[in-house]
């Protein structure tokens, strides 16, 4: 009825803008495995139109991409208030678009959103699945799979028809999850995908298992990308006051609801500190970025997990003559899931510095860290992590810290963190106590 009140020429461009969108959509969802939130806008046929046309106008013009502000969001923007020029969205942002901002000012445009639809992706309905079934029956879903055991067995047509459905199902979509991720060639994955679906067309409907649960809070919902924290504890016996500014993201301990669990990017986040004894505020941090992503395996999905980190900080006592240096860290490793509410994780690590105050200017080597990060509760949260370093080249010293890091969340844009941590390095060994209070916006 709305392509009806268009033009035949607009009523074209829409549909070449959605077999686009669409095919965005799958590589999205069924290539790269994420989820997707759709918010459907409530522009008229009139501010579509517009919209289309303004798109049809910029046709071959190429923009410059900028990560941090003239990204796809930002241009988002700029396309709505072209299809209603009363929207000021685009004067909103200045130094840096965050995605989650920019749908956060859809949002809280009265009446601009009119249904927000979740579309889980391929990997969300194959993890689903398979939790509805129990171990025996997920053995079967790798050996059919694999091509290890036929759908013919007699173990297999032994179970309820209904329950066979269901092993096949899954069987066929993690087949095609390998075959995705490089792990089956075409030829095997054919092969084997054409007899699980000729054994599936066999059986009778499967019952329907309902979708994978929608995440409670939507990306509109979830704090503030721009955090101020405010620390004062113990550290080697002096007393230590913070504050810490971040434009954006959001790390491993915010408040999780309408992010991703596990992952953790954060932007510019500065640190200042003042130490008893001191009478100056010092620049402790400056991290340029903080990037840590804990994907969990299990016996069907291997995803390796990761972590970068570069940056201005200090390394030593606060009581001595702590080493002022721009460190580069990063490493990769393994993640397993216990229980619902736990993850354990292992990395090989990495660590270059750069400062004048080291021997040659330079300290590089490397390590391994081991973690627990824990959800017990949807608003209590918990760090642990030992690392364990040894720097080879340049500056010759080792490096080791042990660290329980903790979060209680207030609602949606305050939490409350302790944090207590051992160091070692240098020939030095000291403690430090900190509690804060974070604030969102």
């Amino acid at each position: 009825m709305l392509l009806g009140k268009m033009s035949n020429r607009v009523c074209l461009l829409m549909q070449s803008i959605m077999r686009q969108t669409q095919k965005a959509v799958k590589e999205y969802s069924h290539l790269e495995n994420r989820d997707i939130w759709e918010y459907q806008l409530n522009f008229t046929a009139e501010e579509i139109e517009r919209l289309l046309m303004h798109a049809w106008e910029l046709g071959q013009v190429r923009f410059d991409y900028y990560f941090f502000d003239e990204n796809c969001a930002y241009h988002l923007l700029s396309l709505f208030e072209a299809a209603r020029p009363s929207l000021e969205f685009t004067r909103r942002f200045h130094g840096w678009v965050i995605p989650a901002d920019t749908v956060r000012a859809l949002a809280e445009q009265e009446g601009m959103v009119r249904k927000i639809v979740y579309r889980p992706a391929d990997n969300t309905w194959l993890r689903f699945q398979l939790a509805q079934l129990n171990e025996t029956e997920q053995d079967w879903v790798a050996a059919l799979a694999a091509g290890e055991r036929v759908a013919g067995d007699t173990l297999f047509t032994e179970q309820a028809a209904e329950r066979r459905s269901m092993i096949l199902e899954a069987a066929y979509k993690y087949l095609r999850h390998q075959y995705t991720a490089g792990d089956v060639d075409a030829e095997q994955s054919a092969r084997r995908s054409r007899e699980l679906l000729l054994a599936r067309s066999r059986l009778p409907e499967a019952r329907d298992s309902g979708d994978p649960p929608t995440p409670h809070v939507t990306p509109d919902r979830g704090h503030g990308t721009v955090r101020v924290a405010f620390a004062a504890g113990v550290a080697n016996t002096l007393d230590v006051f913070e504050v810490k500014l971040r434009p954006a993201y959001h790390d491993l301990l915010d408040f999780q609801g309408g992010y991703t669990r596990g992952a953790q990017i954060d932007f510019m986040d500065v640190g200042l500190r003042v130490v008893e004894g001191s009478q100056r505020l010092q620049l402790n941090e400056l991290t340029l970025i903080d990037i840590f992503s804990l994907s969990p395996r299990d016996r069907f999905f291997h995803p390796i997990s990761w972590k970068i980190s570069t940056g201005y900080t200090h390394i030593g006592a606060p009581n001595a003559e702590s080493v002022a240096l721009y460190r580069t860290h990063g490493g990769a490793g393994m993640a397993w899931s216990v229980g619902d509410t736990t993850q354990v994780y292992g990395f090989g690590d990495v660590t270059a510095d750069v400062s004048g105050a080291l021997d040659h200017h330079y300290a590089l080597g490397g390590g391994a860290s081991l973690g627990i990060y824990a959800m017990p509760t949807d608003r209590w949260q918990l760090h642990l992590v030992a690392q364990a370093q040894v720097l080879r080249w340049g500056d010759r010293h080792k490096e080791e810290f042990i660290s329980l890091e903790q979060s209680f969340s207030l609602g949606q844009q305050h939490a409350v963190r302790l944090n207590v941590r051992r160091d070692h390095a240098w020939n030095s060994t000291w403690s430090t106590v900190m509690l804060g209070w974070h604030t969102y916006w």
